[in-house]
């Protein structure tokens, strides 16, 4: 009886945690720290041991708060879809009620609000407006602007983003920092924001193309449903063969300025398996290839942020 208890607890708190998408949760937690410490570095600091813990603590805190939120309120609203899309999700597979995931997200609204009120306390407004934006994004993407093509990509990269712009603007608060610092600072923002920006605006794409099918039996006006999926893979080709473009800019920036430890660190775990991805869009059939191509692109993301460590 006992141990019956015990595998249905486990059960259960294998369901809770991948409905909040663990793994991302910690993705998003890791690359703000990053983005903390790259920042401090370039920008003359000690990293983050030069930081007020209050930065420290609230930035990932707050960005993951909102994102676990985000994702709980999304497969609520996507549980039809996700019948179809990805049937392992709990809600789809019926692991756990659309009750009990309403009334879980309403807790984590809750305790983002919360951190979010202690953010006004201690960040600095600039920081604190933008964590409210991407409360406010997080919102209205799910029962809003999902259902416009654009505006779904759009807003999911802008809010991948903001693991750099958040930091970047704590840093930016730090007293006595230089005109050299402040544009060293500003030079980061650009690179690693930009990046971020354009790798995930290309992931999602290629994520629409694998749920294309499920998207169109659900009514669903994704970019891949809205283009159909021949001019959808022609859009994601261009999309990175323009971040393949970006990375190879960047790599010659970062040549020019000497730091070749960042350079062949981006070119062996980023620029290399961006090559690939672009052979695979090349040879993309079907969903399977896109979700491949998908799950690629989310770890070149990754792995670009990692660049950060080695500033």
């Amino acid at each position: 009886m006992r141990r019956c208890a015990h595998v249905n607890m486990r059960t259960s708190l294998i369901a809770y945690l991948s409905l909040l998408r663990w793994p991302n949760l910690l993705m998003i937690a890791g690359g703000t720290l990053l983005m903390l410490e790259g920042g401090a570095r370039i920008s003359g600091g000690g990293g983050l041991a030069g930081l007020p813990l209050a930065h420290v603590l609230l930035a990932p805190l707050c960005l993951m708060l909102i994102a676990a939120w985000g994702y709980v309120l999304n497969d609520v609203f996507d549980v039809a879809t996700d019948q179809t899309n990805q049937r392992r999700r709990p809600l789809a597979e019926g692991r756990i009620g659309i009750p009990a995931a309403t009334t879980m997200s309403r807790v984590l609204l809750l305790l983002a609000l919360g951190a979010l009120s202690a953010s006004a306390l201690w960040l600095p407004l600039p920081a604190t407006l933008i964590l409210f934006l991407a409360l406010l994004l997080t919102w209205s993407y799910s029962p809003l602007l999902q259902r416009i093509p654009l505006a779904a990509l759009f807003t999911v990269a802008l809010l991948v983003s903001f693991t750099v712009v958040l930091p970047v603007l704590l840093i930016q608060q730090q007293p006595g920092l230089s005109p050299a610092a402040t544009q060293a600072l500003h030079s980061f923002l650009v690179v690693y924001g930009l990046f971020a920006l354009l790798t995930t605006l290309t992931r999602e794409q290629a994520k629409d193309l694998a749920d294309l099918s499920g998207d169109q039996a659900t009514g669903k006006r994704s970019l891949a449903v809205w283009l159909g999926w021949k001019i959808a893979t022609r859009v994601l080709l261009f999309s990175l063969v323009f971040v393949f473009a970006l990375t190879a800019v960047i790599a010659l920036s970062l040549w020019e300025a000497g730091m070749h430890n960042v350079l062949f660190v981006g070119v062996v775990f980023v620029a290399v398996p961006l090559g690939m991805s672009v052979r695979l869009a090349l040879l993309m059939q079907d969903r399977g290839d896109a979700a491949t191509l998908s799950a690629t692109l989310k770890w070149i993301m990754v792995a670009g942020l990692l660049t950060a460590l080695f500033i």
